[in-house]
């Protein structure tokens, strides 16, 4: 039960360190771009486009390596870049369904979301679900001492 708390709360690190490291990231790029007298609302719209791209690829990525982490401490291995990296491309779509809902929910009027923006939502957030499962998922170590039923 400990280790359950324990990987959530990692995860949750993670996925706070990957929003806060976004924030920095779209900032300074942002404010690197504008001039020092510059304070035109194009650059708000810059910093939230900025935000939503690099947050979407800094989650994954935050994610699949604590992943592999977390699952290199369960098999008592060494932390794989290859398996890392394999996590992250699983973890990608997971952001597939949260931008969809930032993009039409929030960049649109109401009367301009397509007709479909609900039903594609929830596929899309389905989507991302299975995707964050096959990313995130642990599995235990397999007991050698374990014996089958009915066999000695």
């Amino acid at each position: 039960m400990f280790f359950w708390v324990k990987t959530i709360f990692l995860y949750a690190v993670a996925a706070v360190f990957a929003f806060l490291l976004s924030l920095v990231v779209s900032f300074g790029a942002v404010r690197a771009w504008a001039g020092s007298d510059d304070d035109s609302p194009v650059l708000g719209m810059l910093w939230i486009l900025l935000f939503v791209a690099v947050s979407g690829l800094l989650l994954p990525l935050c994610l699949g390596f604590t992943a592999e982490l977390v699952q290199g401490k369960i098999l008592s291995r060494r932390f794989s870049w290859l398996r890392g990296l394999l996590r992250v491309l699983l973890a990608l779509p997971v952001s597939l369904g949260t931008v969809y809902a930032w993009w039409v929910l929030l960049m649109r009027r109401e009367d301009a979301r397509p007709a479909h923006w609900l039903p594609s939502l929830i596929v899309l957030l389905c989507v991302s679900t299975v995707f964050a499962y096959l990313a995130l998922r642990i599995r235990k170590a397999v007991d050698a001492n374990h014996s089958v039923i009915g066999r000695s």
